[in-house]
């Protein structure tokens, strides 16, 4: 009979602590984290439960913790492959800030070609780039505005095509 009893209570107080919380959280708009928890000490499953379905949805409208701020930004700008070829010989002062890998060759056009010493050239392209000839050897038919191909070469050093112009030139990177 003392179980019967408590079957009895128990079907009494189910009701009333569902009605019970439903008053107490009726007034509110919307319920946050700590409603939530707040239905974990609620002893009997059915009225915790039905604390649960009444607050859990709130959350999915609540707002969001800020998202983790953006790495920084490297403060140097990329630098074009092109002005990356040969910058490995010049002093470091004059290298570009940002050295990856770089290209095998580079074409560009002659902007201006002038001999510096005799039989040694020096070549300004249109890239900005100045290379100089470092194996004396005279040339004929350089011309601005000819196609220039500088390709690497053989234990770190460069050699230079220009159109019109026969034969390989060897060449290193002033600029």
């Amino acid at each position: 009979m003392l179980f019967g009893m408590d079957l009895m209570r128990l079907a009494l107080a189910a009701p009333l602590s569902c009605g019970l919380l439903f008053l107490a959280f009726a007034g509110q708009v919307s319920a946050g984290p700590a409603d939530v928890l707040k239905c974990t000490e609620i002893a009997e499953a059915s009225a915790r439960l039905a604390c649960f379905d009444r607050t859990a949805p709130s959350l999915r409208d609540a707002p969001k913790p800020p998202a983790p701020p953006a790495p920084p930004v490297a403060a140097v700008p990329p630098v074009p492959p092109e002005q990356r070829f040969g910058a490995e010989r010049l002093e470091k002062k004059d290298q570009p800030a940002a050295l990856r890998e770089e290209p095998e060759a580079i074409t560009a056009v002659l902007k201006e070609a002038r001999e510096g010493e005799p039989n040694r050239w020096v070549f300004l392209l249109d890239n900005g780039q100045v290379w100089r000839q470092v194996v004396a050897r005279g040339l004929k038919g350089v011309k601005p505005g000819s196609k220039v191909t500088v390709e690497k070469a053989v234990l770190g050093s460069y050699s230079m095509t220009i159109e019109g112009v026969p034969g390989l030139i060897k060449v290193s990177r002033v600029k």
